[in-house]
């Protein structure tokens, strides 16, 4: 995205791609807690998530918002 081709532009690596975490892990089910700190280490520092992964979490809670989608309002006074 924009984004994305933005902070590359500047030299954002990390910015857009995120931490270099073992891909290893990645295929298993649970991450080691040295993977998971580091992460959340370099959020809190960033004050944000890389801008990939935010677009994931973004592409998947529109996916399950277009799967489930909300009935309309009820009007009161009517069943």
């Amino acid at each position: 995205g924009i984004l994305e081709q933005r902070a590359l532009d500047l030299g954002d690596i990390e910015g857009t791609i995120g931490l270099d975490t073992d891909s290893e892990h990645e295929s298993t089910a649970e991450i080691p807690w040295t993977t998971m700190l580091s992460t959340w280490i370099w959020e809190r520092m960033r004050g944000y998530p890389a801008t990939r992964d935010r677009r994931a979490a973004l592409e998947s809670y529109l996916d399950f918002r277009m799967a489930t989608p909300t009935p309309p309002p009820r009007r009161p006074g009517f069943s």
